[in-house]
């Protein structure tokens, strides 16, 4: 990429199971579903508003026998046109943690599985 260009990565669009607790002082996970994901993090709808710079463990099914639990941190918040929905992007804090890295090589077999034009329709910030 050229420099003064937005760092970009290819989102996946892929429909998750995932699991989050938003404090320390949550002792419960909660269920939402993961719309999209890239190298750096992902993007989940949730019918909680988070505030950016906040926290998540996220415990996310990979396949039926493989679970991954990473730290993220929301970097933006938009709510959807559904009322108390909202759309949250989140950051991977630590990628070298080994779950985090389980993640990453998750999303690279998937992006290498795609066509080139499926990669094309899917690249966005995040």
């Amino acid at each position: 990429m050229e420099s003064g260009d937005k760092r970009r990565a290819h989102r996946l669009s892929i429909q998750l199971p995932a699991r989050f607790k938003g404090s320390d002082e949550q002792i419960n996970y909660s269920d939402a579903f993961v719309m999209n994901i890239n190298a750096k993090g992902l993007c989940f709808a949730v019918r909680q508003e988070f505030e950016v710079g906040q926290e998540i463990e996220f415990q996310i099914e990979l396949s039926p026998d493989e679970k991954v639990v990473i730290q993220t941190k929301v970097i933006w918040v938009r709510e959807t046109a559904m009322a108390g929905e909202y759309m949250t992007g989140v950051q991977i804090i630590d990628a070298l943690q080994p779950d985090a890295a389980k993640f990453v090589r998750f999303y690279a077999k998937k992006l290498l599985s795609m066509t080139e034009q499926e990669i094309k329709g899917g690249q966005e910030d995040l």
